[in-house]
């Protein structure tokens, strides 16, 4: 198990809504055993948050996420 994480996505911006859903499409790459943190700033909306936690989560064992000031 390793624990992984990521911060910043930024969701309101384009380009970083279609890089995070090119990996969800990328069924090859799982995770199963890893945990990911999502340490803050995922988007100014609650969709921003939806997004990523529905591309993310079903390829991690366990996500975990912390606001951060744009959340």
């Amino acid at each position: 198990m390793r624990l992984l994480a990521i911060s910043d996505l930024h969701l309101s911006r384009k380009e970083n809504r279609e890089a995070l859903e090119a990996f969800g499409r990328d069924h090859a790459r799982r995770y199963d055993d890893d945990w990911l943190s999502v340490a803050g700033d995922t988007g100014e909306r609650v969709d921003h948050l939806r997004i990523a936690l529905d591309v993310l989560a079903p390829r991690f064992a366990k996500v975990v996420w912390t606001p951060g000031n744009h959340d």
